[in-house]
């Protein structure tokens, strides 16, 4: 699952309202959301589960992380 959250460097809180709504623009309303540690960068991550199935999403403000390392993976 690849988000892109193109905003300026913001507060956990605003990150979070911006990640449920794009799962709810995209049709997820029915999710749930648990966090994961973190590593020594800037990235947050968190396991998102849809349907029953697991996602992991990864967190990068563009101001701090260039994230097209990771999408590659």
């Amino acid at each position: 699952m690849v988000v892109n959250l193109q905003a300026p460097t913001q507060s956990n809180t605003d990150r979070d309202t911006i990640i449920d709504n794009t799962l709810k623009n995209w049709g997820y309303s029915n999710y749930s959301r648990f966090k994961l540690p973190s590593d020594a960068s800037f990235r947050k991550y968190e396991r998102v589960t849809i349907n029953g199935i697991n996602y992991i999403l990864m967190d990068a403000q563009p101001a701090t992380e260039d994230v097209r390392p990771f999408i590659k993976i």
